[in-house]
């Protein structure tokens, strides 16, 4: 299925309006689902052959070399830099409610952080930026990694989360007890959660699957830069 964008949007980043686009979207469910390519009219062609060509391997290296080979051509007539165009690759995980199977992954050390305590010591002394709201992990009286909700889809309302963990404390389970303490009480109010990261990023996709999370779909993204 190919999608486009409304002509508005298109002629802002043709003609130059734009700094930064995205005027080429792949995404595909979990399961091999059907193709959705977002993209713009003048990209038409682009999409019916890379639909034709890289529908069984969407998200391989030769998908990518094709997005890069037929979009930088047409993105530099627009006045963007080929040579700063990347394509991204991200999983896109989901969760509707948390199972009680996760408990366990939730540590003793992680909390909700209160509205008061935002300039508590453990919040005070982290180098993390903190608010009331996010899940914290503290050790020896500090936050060493935090989950906050980072954006609200525009797909049902769901909440998406991102986590970050302070060097030096990465592989002690801090940030899937946030993710996950975090999630449980977004879900238990009875909103969707939303976690999303590189496919690259093997460390954060771990910290999903452990949380609790389940992969949802993968999207590649060409961006480009002036």
């Amino acid at each position: 299925m190919i999608k486009y964008e409304d002509k508005k949007t298109e002629k802002f980043v043709s003609e130059g309006g734009a700094f930064v686009a995205v005027p080429f979207e792949v995404y595909q469910c979990e399961g091999k689902g059907e193709l959705i390519i977002t993209t713009f009219k003048s990209c038409k062609s682009i999409a019916m052959h890379f639909e034709e060509k890289c529908f069984s391997s969407p998200f391989d290296s030769y998908a990518e070399n094709f997005i890069m080979e037929h979009l930088n051509p047409l993105i530099s007539s627009w006045g963007f830099d080929p040579q700063k165009s990347v394509v991204e690759i991200t999983e896109e995980f989901s969760m509707n409610f948390f199972d009680k199977a996760f408990d366990d992954i939730i540590k003793e050390n992680t909390k909700l952080v209160k509205q008061d305590e935002e300039r508590a010591p453990f919040c005070r002394d982290s180098s993390l930026e903190i608010h009331a709201g996010d899940a914290v992990a503290i050790e020896d009286g500090v936050a060493v990694s935090v989950a906050s909700v980072n954006d609200i889809s525009c797909d049902g309302g769901a909440l998406e989360i991102n986590v970050e963990t302070k060097k030096g404390y990465e592989r002690r389970g801090c940030a899937s007890s946030c993710a996950a303490l975090l999630s449980k009480h977004i879900t238990e109010s009875g909103r969707c959660v939303k976690y999303v990261c590189r496919k690259s990023n093997a460390a954060s996709v771990k910290v999903a699957r452990k949380s609790g999370f389940v992969l949802e779909g993968r999207r590649m993204s060409f961006v480009c830069y002036k």
